[in-house]
């Protein structure tokens, strides 16, 4: 029986052993490594992708908030009482329902934010009694408008948002029920 001597005894590499041996075993035992550092940079680059926000879409939300501020702000298109200073949310005075006092609430940086088209109905929207209407933005608002029959996706197409909202129409001295229906149409740029 052959002796087997050791290069160093804290190594434990035999004298006669071949290079070529053992070159190749540590090749084959790095596998696992690669294929397990192969799985955790996969992992980590789709946790990264899957946390990427990469398009932002605020139309919902922005067109929302015209409706509201039409509705609710002070300045908007809802009662006012000055005596007491108290604006009355669900209840349109018919006084300011118009293009210039409706302008001058909306303060916008600029006129091809949005456009829209602001019904109040009497009574029963499904019957169709408008009582008035005007348009905010009016130019945009038909220069967008049969853009909106097609649909189409991407840059340069336009979105069209319906809100119908019950409200309490105060007409001088006289309240009635009502509707007021927003069509608002916002450019997809």
């Amino acid at each position: 029986m052959k002796k087997i001597r050791f290069n160093d005894p804290g190594k434990g590499r035999p004298l006669n052993g071949s290079k070529k041996g053992l070159i190749s075993f540590n090749m084959v035992m790095m596998i696992p490594r690669f294929i397990f550092l192969t799985i955790v940079i996969l992992a980590i680059v789709l946790l990264v992708r899957s946390f990427v926000i990469s398009k932002i879409d605020v139309k919902d939300i922005e067109s929302d908030l015209f409706v509201q501020r039409a509705l609710l702000s002070t300045s908007g298109i809802n009662y006012y009482d000055s005596d007491i200073q108290r604006s009355y949310p669900g209840v349109v005075d018919t006084s300011k329902f118009n293009a210039d006092t409706f302008a001058e609430s909306m303060a916008y940086s600029s006129s091809q934010v949005l456009a829209a088209n602001i019904t109040l109905y009497k009574d029963d929207y499904a019957r169709g009694k408008a009582v008035k209407s005007f348009y905010y933005n009016e130019k945009w608002y038909i220069n967008w408008y049969p853009r909106t029959i097609k649909q189409l996706p991407g840059p340069g197409s336009v979105i069209l948002k319906t809100y119908i909202q019950p409200i309490v129409i105060k007409d001088k001295d006289e309240n009635y029920p009502g509707f007021v229906e927003f069509k608002v149409i916002l450019p997809n740029s």
